[in-house]
């Protein structure tokens, strides 16, 4: 029954996690003057619930391994490359800033110093996964969130709160892989576009570049998971 009780908390904290990573999205696509046709939170397939979200469309399935906002196409090419930029970014920084605001509330000052050094060494020590001084290992997929989720459950409600705060570091640095549809590789898409996008070169192998950013991605997560499953410990830790 715990466990049962565990892996749907889980679920929950990362759909919400997801939810305000989107609606960093939605609320920046929305002052610029973009229209917002849907919220989607985990893969857009049967089976999923369906609600609005102050007259948006929301769509929550299952399969929350990730998550986007469809804004309308024709308005979003009308908007200047910043603002498309700041738009995909924003993500990013609702996440941060709901680590922040967390810790905030639930220790004072002390807590906001504190999770501005945890935004500081956590963005360090990913950055040294990429820069091959720090192992591969050290990333975890949504297998590894679950486990993670057993080991903080037994902690308490501080358990808890530490573990809604390394899922919104998760995303947000998850996101800034420079891969596609991830935001940092749709930050990227957008400079090439500005930078080449006159040139008709560029327009014939721009789609290539986004497979071949999307299919590093799903290698990364495929490898990930892999390593979850079968190498790592049930404390959470890894071999």
């Amino acid at each position: 029954m715990k466990t049962i009780f565990t892996f749907v908390v889980v679920f929950i904290l990362i759909a919400l996690v997801i939810q305000v990573h989107e609606t960093g999205h939605a609320i920046t696509a929305i002052l610029f003057g973009a229209k917002v046709d849907r919220i989607f939170i985990g893969i857009p397939i049967v089976p999923k619930l369906n609600f609005d979200l102050a007259n948006i469309p929301v769509e929550i399935s299952p399969w929350i391994i990730t998550g986007g906002v469809q804004v309308s196409k024709e308005e979003m090419k009308s908007l200047q490359p910043l603002a498309k930029i700041i738009v995909i970014a924003s993500g990013v920084i609702f996440n941060l800033l709901i680590v922040v605001l967390s810790a905030t509330i639930f220790a004072g000052l002390k807590g906001f110093l504190g999770s501005i050094i945890l935004i500081k060494e956590t963005f360090l020590r990913f950055l040294n996964i990429f820069k091959g001084k720090s192992r591969l290992s050290n990333l975890s997929g949504p297998v590894g969130v679950f486990q993670l989720g057993f080991v903080a459950f037994d902690r308490g409600w501080q358990g808890i709160l530490a573990l809604w705060i390394l899922l919104n570091l998760g995303v947000a640095y998850f996101n800034i892989i420079p891969l596609y549809p991830l935001d940092g590789g749709r930050v990227v898409v957008e400079i090439f576009d500005f930078l080449f996008g006159r040139f008709d070169l560029y327009k014939s192998v721009s789609n290539i570049i986004q497979i071949a950013m999307t299919l590093g991605l799903l290698l990364l997560v495929i490898g990930v998971t892999f390593k979850d499953i079968f190498f790592s410990k049930p404390d959470g830790g890894n071999e």
